[in-house]
């Protein structure tokens, strides 16, 4: 009779917890390409999405080029700014987030399109940002690749229909923005770690 008891105990702690596993994680893909939900506690929460505010300067090359000629080479920089010093989304404990974000395709590399980066701050002018390159040729401007800043590694795989979870470890205190490009449109979701 003993024994009974403890197998049917074991089963019943065995179910309860591959349950809980289960309805931890079973969150739903977010409604919109670009949309990017932060996973806490087995609940997601969208984060911040703001569209930045873009100003671009060119370096002496272009600069130099387009005085003597009529066609324009050399870098471009572009700094990516947003209001504000700190994210209301803040990843609080041992720096380690996980992130569900919707794509137009999940069979792309996510790395050729997502990038996660640590953001400067400006408290003068209450603003956080990141400098994004790009390359201009004969007068057009063509993207050579992700921001100049070191790009924080992180862990991905497929979610549902047309969705990644991202795994982030060892963030460091501070501001991060998620920066997706998805053809044309670009996603920019912020959040912070405390």
């Amino acid at each position: 009779m003993k024994y009974n008891v403890f197998i049917s105990k074991t089963l019943l702690v065995i179910f309860f917890l591959f349950s809980f596993s289960f309805f931890s994680f079973s969150q739903s893909e977010p409604d919109f390409i670009g949309r990017i939900n932060l996973i806490t506690n087995g609940k997601s929460h969208e984060v911040e999405m703001k569209e930045p505010v873009k100003t671009s300067k060119l370096n002496a090359g272009a600069i130099i080029t387009s005085i003597f000629s009529k066609k324009t080479s050399g870098k471009a920089f572009t700094y990516f700014t947003f209001q504000g010093i700190k994210s209301p989304i803040r990843v609080i404990g041992q720096g380690k987030a996980s992130f569900i974000i919707k794509v137009r395709d999940n069979n792309l590399d996510p790395t050729k399109h997502i990038v996660i980066l640590k953001l400067k701050w400006d408290p003068t002018k209450d603003v956080r940002y990141f400098q994004y390159t790009s390359k201009i040729d004969e007068n057009e401007i063509s993207t050579v690749g992700f921001p100049q800043e070191v790009p924080v590694p992180f862990n991905t795989k497929k979610f549902g229909l047309s969705s990644y979870i991202i795994t982030v470890e060892n963030l460091m205190p501070g501001e991060y923005a998620i920066y997706s490009k998805d053809k044309d449109a670009e996603y920019c979701g912020l959040f912070g770690v405390d």
